[in-house]
């Protein structure tokens, strides 16, 4: 690359005229963006630093030679929306040689709206490459905030009022703008004090923060009197989960936490088999969750509160968990062995490296008259296989059980990803309604967000011990 600037820059018109240089950015940070298990504290920050540094000599080169540098905004890399362009050019200093490549494919994938990033972004977009692509959300950041909206709305029980959208007053209030939000914070403590205040304020919050935002955000909201909907994980330490979980008591407020998979109807109905002794006593357990979106090294490029009838308690584990490409900072596998507590046997492992996987996770259960297995890409069927009997296929629209109809919306179509997370709070908005703190049966809160640290800590002490049995808890 200091080769090309080099030749770019030969004399002031060959500048002028140069064409920029298009490149990406990198891929530091971007695979613990959303993590599991959890990265450490810092981890993001110092990945941008980083990159800052790797990349401000090469900027500079080409600055000399008068030649713009437009990093594509790209799914998978450390630059891939505006929030993180931004990042990167405050760590940068503001350099005037890093740009955008606007290519709005790109954005379909995160649910940015791609109209209003030019609006926002248009000073730094030097080069174009365009396809067909179409969406129509917000203009800076993109998936996972909408789905909690889209989650919250699709049952008609909440309405969407106030939010600390970004950490930049501007940056928040075009966003609220852009979704139609009346109040807008650009701190959330802020927000907390102010709306606990107000004779209209919320009644609840949802929390989709970075991971090591939840504990700080959600004390702030319950120490103000604030029900919270909180995305997994919980917080990013077993002592951390454990004190929000005493806070909410405390306080004595709804505290949902929202593990998206316990929403689907078939999952509910599992449930209820299990407890209703269908398996008889439960013998084996098996989970596994196998991903391959970490298989190559893309940082060099760019229980539920009632018991099952018949499921006890994990009481012990040994685990060992993997870091399979070389240089990550942070595992990419786990497998764990099981114990529980009436003498049953189960096995967890879960990779981001399986190649050919796309977001497998997969559960059987096996008692001594029967056996279950549930598959999340094929979530409206679920397999029941009897002792000595006929394996039978069973679908979420021919399942008439008091937990799948609760979690069904219009009988016999087939539900999804989006209707399992708004199942979710439309649980928390039901308990909210009725005045009561611990949920009802299906619906996952703080407990379960600390027994998930819970036994993330138990797989982490385990693992440090060359796969020692160690107890949970």
């Amino acid at each position: 690359m200091g080769d090309r600037a080099t030749e770019a820059g030969g004399t002031g018109i060959e500048a002028a005229r140069a064409e920029p240089h298009v490149t990406f950015s990198g891929a530091l940070a971007w695979p613990y963006v959303y993590p599991w298990l959890q990265r450490p504290a810092g981890l993001v920050e110092a990945a941008f630093d980083e990159l800052a540094a790797r990349w401000r000599p090469i900027l500079d080169e080409f600055d000399r030679a008068g030649v713009d540098v437009c990093y594509e905004l790209h799914p998978g890399e450390d630059l891939h929306n505006g929030v993180t362009f931004e990042r990167f050019l405050a760590v940068l200093g503001d350099h005037p040689r890093a740009n955008i490549l606007f290519d709005p494919s790109h954005f379909v994938l995160q649910q940015l709206d791609y109209l209003a990033f030019i609006d926002i972004y248009h000073a730094r977009i030097k080069a174009f490459h365009v396809k067909d692509a179409e969406f129509r959300p917000n203009g800076q950041q993109g998936v996972y905030g909408a789905v909690h909206r889209i989650a919250a709305r699709l049952d008609d029980r909440y309405e969407l009022v106030a939010g600390a959208l970004s950490s930049d007053a501007q940056r928040a209030a075009a966003s609220a703008v852009a979704i139609g939000l009346p109040r807008s914070y650009a701190d959330w403590r802020e927000m907390a004090c102010v709306e606990a205040g107000r004779a209209d304020g919320i009644e609840a919050v949802a929390i989709v923060t970075p991971n090591h935002l939840h504990a700080p955000v959600a004390t702030a909201f319950l120490e103000a009197g604030i029900r919270v909907i909180c995305d997994k994980p919980l917080a990013v330490s077993l002592a951390e989960a454990e004190a929000l979980a005493k806070l909410a008591r405390e306080k004595d407020r709804v505290f949902a936490v929202t593990y998206t998979y316990t929403g689907y109807p078939l999952v509910r109905h599992v449930r209820g088999m299990v407890r209703d002794g269908l398996l008889d006593d439960i013998r084996v357990i098996q989970v596994e969750y196998a991903q391959d979106w970490l298989a190559l090294p893309v940082e060099s490029q760019a229980n539920r509160q009632a018991a099952w009838r018949t499921d006890p308690a994990l009481a012990e584990l040994a685990a060992e968990v993997t870091i399979f490409v070389e240089n990550r900072r942070v595992d990419d596998h786990v497998q764990a062995l099981l114990r529980y507590a009436n003498g049953a046997r189960g096995m967890l492992w879960a990779s981001q490296v399986a190649a050919g996987e796309e977001n497998a996770l997969r559960l059987r259960v096996y008692g001594t008259k029967a056996g279950l297995a549930f598959d999340q890409e094929k979530p409206n069927e679920l397999w029941f296989t009897p002792l000595g009997g006929a394996s039978q296929r069973i679908t979420r629209g021919r399942v008439m059980s008091p937990q799948t109809l609760a979690a069904t919306r219009v009988p016999g179509i087939p539900k999804g990803y989006h209707e399992a997370f708004a199942q979710l709070y439309t649980d928390a908005a039901a308990c909210i309604a009725s005045g009561t703190t611990q949920g009802d049966a299906w619906l996952t809160t703080v407990e379960d967000g600390v027994a998930g640290l819970r036994f993330i800590d138990a797989v982490l002490r385990s693992s440090g011990k060359d796969g020692a049995w160690v107890a949970v808890g």
